[in-house]
């Protein structure tokens, strides 16, 4: 999701892009914290989980543990 994000907002189609995020119901996010994001890619997943808020449900899974 990261590098699709990231490709469509360097080719100047983001708001498209978050749209493909936006559509389904719910939208499963697997493997969280696998691998660490850099500060804009942070800024895009906080993207797509803020406008899903009260659009959509989330479903995030990671093998960390809380305090990780």
């Amino acid at each position: 999701m990261v590098r699709n994000l990231k490709a469509a907002e360097a080719a100047g189609r983001l708001t498209n892009k978050l749209g493909t995020y936006l559509r389904p119901s719910v939208l499963v996010v697997d493997e969280v914290g696998y691998q660490p994001l850099e500060r804009a890619e942070a800024n895009l997943v906080f993207q797509v989980i803020s406008k899903r808020y009260e659009k959509g449900s989330i479903i995030l899974t990671s093998n960390k543990t809380f305090s990780e």
